[in-house]
């Protein structure tokens, strides 16, 4: 174990100044495909996340069946879980950080509402939460704003809240110099200093859905492309200043997309259903990848990353795919057979890589990692 500890240290080391020579790498996706942790010296043999084990992190997040975390991500040497939940009235919410998947602390900060998604860039984690909203509550008139929340130290602290203006935060990222956030109605806000303060943009996406949710965001080869309910997507070639909106074939209002990742020229989006759609002209068309070529059926599937020569898609009933295929017709999924860490039952929403550890959160505030260093 000893051996194993002074490995690690050493690589972070490393990291580290690796890091202090390019702290401004953008991500490419959003949090829930977080930035890959480019500090962190990631083992040269490329292997699938096939064996799991979770992680007891005492209950932090809840540890109810209604209890969440939310999100992943990884950066500094540093992976950052957030989470929680409002239900009838009572706030669970939390962010916790470790640096080995095994031993996580909690992070001191004024956590007002549950964290739904978090991020890393230009040296800092940056969160937000989403405002009061209430699962199961019909009218959002009264919703207050989302906040967020930023860290420079590895998320031990956190600053924060700071209002970002929209209501219900769900998709953030960081790329070509700016944090940008989504939430409901459509709405988007750019940061340009980190996540201190937040612009609104003059166009409102999605505007003949009542609340419809922005829920995935990336940067492409100058272009940024967003995700979201009722099979929506957008693409924007001026900075985020107007859009053209493109609907998924044959889209319903089932088919809500839950994020969107970008690799070798091709746009890989993930949603309910079990759907996967994938585009090669940068989100002007979009293809929907045969139901057989996954195992999620019609399950919801609630990210996507691609990292390490893998895309990992996560989801409904614990369920956790990878794939290193060519993206197209061919793009095929294997599902992991166990032993399930999230007990095949437990939802999984947040995905991250970094420092050879596949690190993954979902329902009853459950963590569990795979380990492709040895």
């Amino acid at each position: 174990m000893k051996k194993i500890f002074g490995v690690i240290a050493i690589l972070a080391i490393i990291g580290f100044l690796l890091a202090a020579c390019d702290d401004t790498k953008p991500n490419t996706g959003d949090n829930r495909q977080p930035d890959t942790g480019e500090d962190f010296e990631d083992p040269k043999l490329q292997r699938a996340p096939r064996d799991w084990d979770g992680v007891d992190v005492n209950n932090s997040f809840g540890g109810r069946t209604i209890d969440r975390v939310w999100a992943i991500a990884t950066g500094k040497n540093t992976y950052v879980a957030v989470g929680g939940v409002i239900v009838d009235g009572s706030v669970v919410t939390n962010i916790m950080y470790a640096k080995h998947p095994e031993m996580w602390e909690k992070s001191t900060g004024n956590f007002q509402y549950p964290i739904r998604n978090v991020a890393y860039g230009n040296g800092r984690f940056v969160a937000v939460d989403l405002g009061n909203f209430e699962e199961g509550v019909s009218n959002n008139d009264n919703l207050s704003n989302s906040s967020s929340y930023y860290s420079t130290d590895g998320g031990a602290t956190w600053t924060g809240p700071i209002d970002t203006g929209i209501k219900g935060t769900i998709g953030l990222t960081y790329a070509n110099g700016k944090w940008v956030a989504g939430g409901f109605f459509g709405q988007i806000v750019v940061s340009t200093d980190s996540g201190a303060s937040w612009t609104k943009k003059p166009e409102q996406l999605f505007t003949q859905y009542d609340n419809s949710a922005i829920r995935g965001i990336t940067y492409a080869e100058g272009r940024w492309i967003i995700v979201g309910d009722q099979g929506r997507t957008a693409y924007s070639d001026d900075e985020l200043e107007t859009f053209t909106i493109v609907d998924l074939p044959g889209h319903g209002l089932l088919e809500s997309l839950q994020n969107v990742v970008y690799h070798e020229e091709a746009l890989v989006a993930v949603g309910n259903v079990g759907r996967i759609y994938y585009s090669f002209d940068l989100g002007e068309t979009w293809t929907l990848l045969a139901n057989q070529n996954h195992g999620f059926g019609v399950a919801d599937i609630y990210n996507i990353t691609y990292t390490n020569g893998y895309f990992v898609i996560v989801g409904s009933g614990g369920g956790i795919e990878y794939s290193n295929d060519p993206i197209g017709q061919y793009l095929a999924f294997d599902r992991i057979r166990g032993p399930f860490p999230f007990g095949g039952q437990q939802s999984v929403y947040g995905i991250t890589y970094g420092g050879g550890f596949w690190i993954a959160g979902g329902r009853s505030g459950a963590i569990a990692y795979s380990n492709v260093n040895d």
